[in-house]
């Protein structure tokens, strides 16, 4: 197996993490508004969709530049 191939297998990992990190921020962002008393879910919505794109983003990059 070349490195190519262990490239792909960590860029499809975090594009997994990624879309599964984004989901739940977004998820958590969702249900922050729903009430006042989960308004403290926004923060960690948004945390959660930040890092989610970080490795959105990393896999990609990882995808296009291999």
């Amino acid at each position: 197996m070349g490195n190519k191939t262990f490239l792909y297998i960590g860029a499809g990992i975090l594009l997994l993490i990624g879309i599964c990190l984004l989901g739940y921020g977004i998820l958590n962002i969702v249900g922050s508004t729903y009430s006042t008393a989960n308004a403290s879910w926004f923060g960690f919505g948004i945390g959660f969709a930040l890092v989610g794109a970080v490795f959105l983003g990393g896999g990609i990059l990882l995808i296009v530049r291999g």
